[in-house]
């Protein structure tokens, strides 16, 4: 043909095959039969409803794909837009689909827009145009490999399955009202990724990820086969689930805000394993009721020199083959912090620092700053004293409540010191700082003066020996 406007009408199993030589607006519809549609040069615009049972084809050969009118219907939907820079729908008047499976072609800078009415399986590439594909309800399914130089956006009415790789330089998906998997087939390569799911979101094959963005969902978990930062501003909250990132290559930056905490019995977790360092930047904060994981280096939450305002309630079974550091506000809970062979320092602002159950601290030197509670509770039993297995001293830098409840031992039970830096104050010098336990006395304490005054050796006061009156105040086992 060489129109402006063609319409069709088949019957049964009749085929429909149009190829108009210029561009041309399309209407009509068969029963089962499949319909081709082509134009040789300009545009194929969809200028009303075109429907059948069977497949359908609509290929602009040197143009794009748009629509003025109507939905597209068939089983299986093709879509190709040819030209230099060929485009399917634009975001104000997007391709309308039903379709069971949707595989589009795209040019150039050419952009895909497609909006489907149910539930699809889709497949298709562009050059460097976005990519706009959401079914307004049902589930959708990358089936095939969906890839643009410019960026993806995948939305779905209610679960959004990757089983295929998607590719591109901003990855968003959303589940509207479902949950995201992925399968290992369904591998995100992106620079930026981010997204909302009203279910769960889980990404654990090899993804190649540069950085995380805003994601909002209920439980979180992201593995990437490369270092991994968490994009500064950007917020992943986990709502009611829990959050987890994984990188198998390199090491996580948290350069945003990663959240799980919980308003119910049930704590929300906050799971990192690096297989590098992990390094929270001044724009970081992590709030959850739990922190726990693992980092084949150092792990940094804030340091003795940049307090970053997390609020964790609990390390619990942390690991780190490094130093390891926390900053903190509220009172931190330690149920295992394994540093095995190196140092760690916990600050704590507005709150105490406390042992939970039967657990322990395990560094080489440690340094404690509570300014604003106390450390530890009076006693050697579960969730009393603070429990260090190290091989150095441990520095009380300053702590409020006193005295400060540790039990610092060596692996073969040799007692370490405790000590104070030089920078307390007549009020906390006034007052006892660290209590060890000791055999067969139910406990024992360290005067800070002692610690901090160079002239005056320091050593354990056995309980019932009070300090001569000269030296400042010391207080007394609660066994006297």
């Amino acid at each position: 043909t060489d129109a402006n406007a063609v319409a069709f009408l088949g019957t049964g199993s009749g085929t429909v095959d149009i190829v108009d030589a210029n561009g041309a607006g399309f209407s009509g519809a068969t029963g089962s039969g499949n319909i081709a549609l082509a134009t040789q040069t300009g545009d194929l615009t969809v200028a009303g409803d075109i429907a059948t049972r069977g497949d359908a084809s609509l290929t602009a050969t040197a143009g794009s794909l748009q629509r003025t009118g109507g939905t597209v219907r068939a089983n299986a939907l093709s879509l190709i837009a040819g030209g230099s820079n060929g485009g399917i729908g634009s975001v104000a008047a997007p391709v309308l689909t039903d379709a069971a499976t949707i595989a589009f072609t795209g040019n150039g800078s050419g952009a895909i827009n497609i909006v489907e009415a149910n539930g699809a399986s889709i497949r298709g590439s562009t050059g460097s145009g976005d990519i706009r594909v959401e079914s307004t309800s049902g589930d959708l399914t990358v089936d095939g490999a969906v890839s643009t130089g410019g960026d993806a956006r995948l939305t779905a009415g209610r679960d959004l399955a990757l089983n295929a790789a998607v590719s591109a330089d901003e990855v968003v998906l959303n589940a509207r009202g479902g949950a995201i998997r992925q399968s290992n087939a369904g591998v995100i390569t992106a620079d930026t990724l981010s997204g909302s799911s009203q279910g769960a979101t889980s990404l654990l094959a090899a993804n190649r990820i540069d950085r995380l963005g805003a994601f909002t969902t209920n439980g979180f978990a992201l593995s990437n086969a490369q270092a991994l930062t968490v994009a500064s501003n950007a917020v992943v909250d986990g709502g009611t689930g829990n959050v987890a990132l994984t990188t198998t290559q390199g090491g996580i930056a948290i350069d945003g805000t990663l959240r799980s905490q919980h308003a119910v019995t049930v704590d929300g977790t906050v799971t990192l394993n690096s297989a590098g360092t992990i390094v929270e930047g001044v724009g970081g904060r992590i709030l959850a009721d739990v922190l726990t994981g693992r980092s084949l280096g150092s792990a940094s939450f804030g340091s003795e020199n940049s307090f970053i305002a997390n609020r964790v309630g609990t390390v619990s079974q942390f690991q780190s083959r490094g130093t390891f550091s926390l900053t903190t506000e509220g009172t931190l809970g330690i149920f295992n912090l394994d540093a095995t062979g190196f140092t760690t320092y916990l600050g704590v602002i507005g709150g105490d620092l406390l042992q939970l159950r039967d657990s322990e601290i395990r560094n080489t030197t440690g340094r404690y700053f509570v300014p604003d509670g106390g450390i530890g509770r009076r006693g050697n039993g579960e969730g009393q004293s603070l429990r260090v297995t190290g091989t150095g001293n441990q520095t009380i830098i300053d702590v409020r409540i006193r005295p400060a409840y540790v039990t610092a031992r060596t692996a073969n039970g040799t007692f370490l010191l405790l000590d104070g830096v030089g920078g307390f104050n007549s009020e906390i010098a006034g007052s006892t700082g660290s209590a060890q336990q000791s055999n067969n006395v139910s406990d024992s304490y360290i005067d800070p003066a002692l610690i901090s005054a160079r002239f005056r050796t320091y050593g354990i006061v056995p309980s019932g020996m009070r300090l001569p009156e000269d030296q400042i105040e010391s207080k007394e086992s609660d066994d006297e």
